[in-house]
């Protein structure tokens, strides 16, 4: 018996010195993805999402049909202009998406520009002469 609270302690406490907090269901942001897009490295389809908090730093995105998933680094942030209601925001250089923030009443995160973002982008500025081919896309969200 006391090994099992003293492992139940340990396992805690490790928790606790790497930053790790479970997440909540309130955390849990849900929405209908219409195209492919990226995350975490990840190409991941179209489909009914679900992206909760891993740890402070760090945010899963997972396909609730297909189970396709990704874990992403993401700053937090609390910004003075929250949104009315959960909002997924993408950057899109042609037919590429890129998933950047997660925005909630209370929170927004910030997922860092891969290096294949940055390729989109400066091919995209290459042909913006002739066709500005990018845009920034917001997807309704919800929370649960």
């Amino acid at each position: 018996m006391n090994g099992k609270i003293f492992s139940a302690l340990a396992l805690a406490g490790a928790m606790v010195l790497a930053g790790v907090k479970p997440a909540r269901a309130q955390d849990t942001v849900k929405a209908t993805i219409p195209f492919e897009f990226n995350a975490g490295g990840k190409l991941l389809p179209a489909g009914d999402y679900e992206m909760r908090p891993l740890t402070d730093a760090s945010v899963l995105i997972e396909n609730v049909n297909t189970k396709d998933r990704a874990s992403a680094l993401a700053r937090y942030d609390k910004p003075g202009d929250l949104a009315e209601e959960a909002v997924l925001v993408f950057h899109q250089y042609g037919d590429a998406r890129f998933l950047s923030q997660i925005c909630t009443r209370d929170t927004k995160r910030g997922l860092p520009v891969s290096k294949l973002e940055r390729r989109a982008a400066s091919k995209a500025a290459e042909s913006a002469v002739n066709n500005p081919d990018s845009r920034v896309v917001y997807i309704a969200a919800r929370m649960q």
